[in-house]
């Protein structure tokens, strides 16, 4: 598994992370042989266009700073032209324009809980979002799914603000338990999606499956796993060259996993000219918590766990009654689900801007954990090449 991690803060360097089974090698790369995402004025950054790429808009909690806003990530990659958020702490749109990401291409915004620190930018980005739209992405709108109470919020927003017309075409789904009843929705498609056993089913589009658990906060909590489909593996030319299959439209066939047949009339079906199946990425993003064992399930193996770091090591118990958690809490978790890297994100007011006790906490995982530790900074993106063995970061 392949990352590309870049860092617009401190010495403003790339990060090229690569990883190989046990091999892990460490490269940074002179900030003037790549683009500076700060730079742009939202004028969207190319991607290479087999990445999924995760924006880091917001890494602390309770109240931004000068160096860091308030809980926001982003999912953007050339194979769509959606770009999907998770939680919009205020100053979103902001941190979007450094990051080169339009709001325009947003389709999709994940909401893991209704604390301030992570929806105080909600009713902004969606304004945004209506008003830069396309006429062709304004028929889609825009899918927002979170907690209860979510589409009150919005409503009330806007009816006071005056500015209602700003969800017409906003759809607002709500994760709700098997015992609630009698929820209105909107005339805009809402729907409120109930859990099979204990996993909800969010989402699927042409790039991700989207699930969610509920996880332990002080207030209804979810936390987001994003599943690229599996694809097809690599064809075998030369073996279809000697069936007598040049290159020809049929290619196309097999690779979307349906059967051909050769001139000799021999049924060619995919398995027998392809290499094994390319499983899809897996991230998972989880709102702040005490407690994750609920998306266990639906977290194995990922690529890449995004998990809070809200307390210091030594404040274990106070983790346990504010709903959130330490360093030791994340590693184990990633260590649990067999996670091939932890980007630990959503520091403490009170440390996150000592450089030195951040990066002891950040260092304190490797005790816990074997695989790789990204401390999260804002502006900050990870690139995940795909599971593929014969491709490399150039």
């Amino acid at each position: 598994m392949q990352y590309l991690l870049r860092n617009s803060k401190l010495p403003r360097l790339f990060y090229r992370y690569s990883f190989s089974k046990s091999l892990y090698n460490f490269h940074n790369v002179p900030e003037n042989s790549f683009n500076s995402s700060s730079d742009v004025d939202g004028k969207q950054i190319d991607i290479d266009p087999r990445y999924i790429r995760i924006s880091f808009l917001g890494t602390v909690s309770q109240a931004p700073s000068i160096e860091r806003n308030t809980s926001s990530y982003a999912i953007t990659s050339n194979l769509t032209s959606q770009a999907i958020v998770v939680d919009a702490g205020e100053g979103t749109q902001i941190q979007l324009i450094k990051a080169g990401i339009k709001s325009s291409l947003i389709k999709y915004i994940f909401i893991t809980h209704l604390h301030g620190d992570h929806i105080f930018g909600l009713p902004g980005l969606i304004s945004k979002i209506r008003t830069t739209q396309s006429e062709e992405n304004k028929k889609d709108g825009v899918h927002i799914i979170g907690p209860p109470g979510l589409r009150t919020y919005l409503r009330n927003t806007f009816r006071l603000t005056r500015s209602a017309v700003c969800l017409k075409g906003v759809r607002v789904d709500e994760l709700h338990t098997n015992n609630t009843k009698n929820i209105k929705l909107s005339d805009e498609g809402d729907e409120n999606i109930f859990p099979n056993e204990n996993i909800w089913n969010c989402l699927e589009n042409e790039l991700f499956t989207v699930r969610a658990a509920k996880i332990k906060h002080t207030i209804p909590c979810w936390g987001y796993s994003f599943h690229e489909k599996d694809k097809v593996g690599h064809l075998n030319v030369e073996k279809l060259k000697q069936l007598g299959l040049p290159p020809s439209p049929k290619y196309k066939d097999l690779k979307n996993g349906i059967s051909i047949t050769s001139p000799d009339g021999t049924i060619i079906k995919p398995e027998d000219v392809t290499s094994p199946t390319i499983k899809g990425r897996k991230l998972v993003i989880l709102g702040d918590t005490s407690n994750a064992t609920s998306m266990i399930p639906i977290s194995r193996d990922c690529d890449v766990l995004l998990h809070e770091c809200t307390l210091l090591p030594d404040k274990y118990h106070l983790a346990q009654s504010r709903g959130h958690s330490t360093a030791k809490m994340a590693a184990t978790f990633a260590r649990d689900i067999n996670a091939k890297s932890l980007v630990l994100t959503h520091f403490g007011n009170t440390f996150v801007h000592n450089e030195e006790l951040l990066q002891n906490v950040v260092n304190s995982c490797s005790k816990f954990y074997n695989g790789k530790v990204i401390r999260a900074d804002d502006l900050m993106y990870i690139d995940i090449a795909p599971n593929d063995d014969d491709y490399n970061i150039k």
